[in-house]
């Protein structure tokens, strides 16, 4: 009983952590830091280096740039199993208004679950709570040129822990340029989350600002395609991060491979470094994507899996 319950007390404070984003840098924590946790399996395969890929509908959430250069409509639906038993979900659809002119609808939801009411470890637990964040996207991106794309999204933010409730607004922007040779080069910048701070319980705390620049090779053979990208991702509120990614596509499937590291001399920071592996299938326009990442220490591990439909 003992040890069940001093379970429960371990996975509320690591949901409680992973709610409060656990950063300390300029003397406060970050709110919503659900806004940064990655989507998409086949980004997430690739050790998240995806700033300047971003050519699939999870440029909503990477880059809002990478919007302009799609052909056509896309619908992305991503589930991510994410720490302690909670769920991060994912939905997207993207349109092009003019042959220059993209624009995409997107949703993101940190799902927590019920969680029993605990305040000392050798309690039983009287009732239960519920706790969820959610993100509403509208992004626009738009071709300046034949090799360069500038785009945005506007989020709303909703938290809520039981009957207490918090909104708030914020923006991203980024940049895409894109060499149309063979072999191609990207170069992607983007700062996401910028906006006021939010409230919840009483406590003030700002957005998990966050600036990163990419670089991505893609090689073209007659039946394989190869893709290198590397991102370095500078948190406002956080230690800095690289992303190292590769993927290889061979007829109607993908195979990748990534890794991820915090520059960061503290301990607890080796919890979000380590490898990440995913597999993809496309049949026409519908593909199928899963990834697994190791987020090391004890955390363990997290698995997407999405869906993708070109209309």
């Amino acid at each position: 009983m003992e040890t069940r319950a001093l379970t429960n007390l371990r996975d509320g404070l690591i949901i409680l952590l992973v709610m409060a984003a656990g950063s300390f840098a300029d003397g406060g924590r970050t709110a919503a830091s659900f806004l940064n946790i990655p989507v998409g399996a086949r980004a997430t395969g690739m050790g998240g280096a995806f700033v300047a890929v971003s050519d699939d509908a999870t440029a909503c959430y990477w880059n809002p740039a990478g919007l302009a250069t799609l052909e056509g409509s896309t619908a992305s639906f991503v589930h991510n199993t994410w720490i302690v038993d909670t769920n991060c979900e994912f939905a997207c659809f993207t349109a092009r208004l003019n042959p220059s002119t993209a624009i995409g609808v997107s949703t993101t939801g940190l799902i927590y679950g019920s969680m029993a009411r605990q305040s000392e470890p050798d309690e039983s637990g009287s009732g239960s709570f519920t706790a969820n964040d959610v993100a509403i996207s509208l992004s626009v991106a738009r071709k300046m040129m034949p090799s360069l794309a500038l785009g945005g999204t506007v989020k709303a933010v909703l938290r809520a822990i039981e009957d207490e409730r918090s909104r708030g607004l914020c923006f991203d922007l980024g940049l895409l340029w894109r060499r149309q040779d063979d072999p191609g080069i990207s170069a992607g910048v983007t700062i996401r989350n910028v906006g006021p701070g939010m409230s919840l319980v009483d406590a003030k705390a700002p957005l998990p600002v966050t600036a990163s620049i990419g670089l991505s090779w893609v090689k073209t053979w007659s039946h394989c395609d190869l893709i290198v990208s590397g991102d370095i991702e500078l948190p406002r509120y956080e230690s800095n991060k690289v992303r190292f990614g590769c993927e290889v596509s061979y007829g109607l499937a993908a195979l990748r491979v990534g890794y991820r590291r915090v520059l960061s001399d503290y301990a607890d920071d080796e919890a979000l470094t380590g490898p990440t592996f995913g597999i993809g299938v496309t049949y026409r326009m519908v593909g199928f994507n899963i990834s697994h990442a190791s987020l090391g220490g004890p955390l363990g591990s997290t698995t997407s899996a999405g869906v993708f439909i070109s209309l």
